[in-house]
Order: structure tokens, then C-alpha cells, then sequence
């Protein structure tokens, strides 16, 4: 019977078995524009780790790892070495995982129902404390919205749509969504009105500057936005956001791995 590991203690160029949930995925393309994906595979414990599959294993693993399920992986192939740019990771582990031919891959029961959030402080973002190379969580509640507008990003025409986030200490952060994440937020924000206390969940955002000024962006693939997500988090925000001088409750009956909106 294989032994799991859990993915904090797996070690490079050593076949292990692990169980994961299939956190996000995206297709790619290598090098040679031949397709390729890329997944964040998360454990129980709330660890992620970024895995890549070739064009050769493409079609294997896109059926075979379906976004938001849980599997047993076996025989997995551990690298030290990292094939995204050094400023432009996509999961803080120091490793990744291939995924190629002899790995096993089976269906498994959910190990935990959480959406596996790990929220960074608006105070490390403000000053420039976090490390811009790795993705982002971050909540708050909405405050300004722009208009949806075009933009050029990379060399390519996109949809964008600035707007705020705060948090109870009333900082503000500058955020951006482009490509699809901007009309489906556009879309979103017709549900609520400016005396709304709207709690908003970025997850896997980038923290990049523009200018000196410090901007919180996503443009989809990997990136999400939930707008008043059923979660602990949600309730402490706006309970600290309504009632700054006022002791947080101790009960919580929030209910954690569901979401009353969230646009990817």
C-alpha cells in the first residue's frame, strides 16, 4: 500500500504518492506552441505546489485532473527545477511536480471543504514587504469602482476595470482586473449599490508597480474574484469594517467551501 506524503515534506527526484485537490489548472502553451498545462495542486493542509504537463501527457491530464476534484496521485516525479520565471511563480513551494507517463491518478473523497485561502496582511502589500514573485490572496471590502475600459497589457489590447479594496483599518489598495475577469466583474457589480458592504476575495492576484504606485492585478487563467464568499473570513471582515471599536464575535456559523459569487 503506497504511503501519502504531505506536500511540505516531498523531496526533488524521489517518486512519491500524494492526495491532492486539483486547486486551479490553465492551458499553455511550450515553447514550440504545442499544448501544455499548468495546475496548483493543494493538500488538506492548505499547501500548494505548482505541477506542469507536456504537450506528449496534455490530454491524459487534462481528463484525468479535473479543476475542484480530489485525487490520489502515485509515483509522482518531484524537480527542484522551477520552469516559470523566478518572478513569476506560481505556488510558493520550492519545488514542482512533472507529470508524465507512469504516474497513477485516482478519484478520491473530498479531505477537506474549504476554499484553502491564504490571506496576505494590506500592510505587507502597502509596504512593498511581500514577495512579488509569488501570488497573492487578499480580502476587503469594495470601495471604488471605475468604468470598464480598454487597455494595453503585454503588448495586447485588453478589457480592464480599475477599482479599490480596504480593509478594516480603512488602507486602500489599487486593483485591476483584465482580460475576462472585467466584464464578469463589471456584470457582478450591478448587484449591489455604493451603501453596500460588499466583501470581496481576490485569489492568486500579483502584486505588481506601475509608476512607484503599488497595483494588486488579475487577468484570469489562475486568478479569481468571489464577491461575498461563504466564509469565516467574510463575516470577521465586515464585522471589523461595521464595528472598528467593537470586540469580534466569538461565534461563527459561516459556512467554509462555498461561495455566493466568484468570477474566473
Amino acid at each position: 500500500m503506497a504511503e501519502f506524503c504531505r506536500l511540505d515534506k516531498l523531496l526533488p527526484w524521489k517518486k512519491s504518492s500524494i492526495r491532492v485537490k486539483v486547486y486551479r489548472r490553465r492551458e499553455t502553451e511550450d515553447s514550440e506552441g504545442n499544448p501544455a498545462m499548468d495546475f496548483i495542486l493543494a493538500d488538506k493542509y492548505g499547501k500548494k505546489i505548482h505541477a506542469t504537463v507536456s504537450h506528449q501527457y496534455f490530454h491524459r491530464f487534462k481528463r484525468d485532473l479535473p479543476e475542484d476534484q480530489w485525487r490520489e496521485i502515485t509515483n509522482v516525479h518531484v524537480s527542484d527545477q522551477n520552469w516559470n520565471h523566478p518572478t513569476h511563480m506560481l505556488a510558493r513551494h520550492q519545488y514542482m511536480i512533472t507529470l508524465d507517463g507512469p504516474i497513477g491518478v485516482r478519484p478520491i473523497a473530498s479531505l477537506r471543504d474549504s476554499h484553502m485561502f491564504d490571506f496576505t496582511d494590506f500592510n505587507q502589500v502597502i509596504t512593498r514587504v511581500v514577495d512579488a514573485a509569488y501570488p497573492i490572496d487578499l480580502t476587503g471590502v469594495v470601495g471604488y469602482i471605475g468604468k470598464l475600459q480598454p487597455t494595453e497589457l503585454d503588448n495586447e489590447e485588453k478589457t480592464c476595470i480599475p477599482f479599490h479594496l480596504k480593509d478594516h483599518r480603512n488602507q486602500e489598495i489599487y486593483c485591476v482586473a483584465y482580460g475576462q475577469l472585467a466584464p464578469d466583474f463589471n456584470i457582478q457589480r450591478r448587484s449591489f449599490t455604493q451603501a453596500d458592504t460588499v466583501i470581496c476575495v481576490l485569489s492568486e492576484w500579483r502584486v505588481t508597480f506601475h509608476n512607484g504606485e503599488v497595483l494588486v492585478t488579475g487577468e484570469g487563467g489562475l486568478a479569481r474574484i468571489f464577491i461575498n464568499p461563504w466564509i469565516e473570513e467574510r463575516d470577521v471582515m465586515r464585522h471589523r469594517f461595521l464595528h472598528p471599536d467593537v470586540e469580534e464575535p466569538q461565534d461563527n456559523n459561516s459556512v467554509a467551501g462555498s461561495s455566493s459569487a466568484v468570477i474566473c
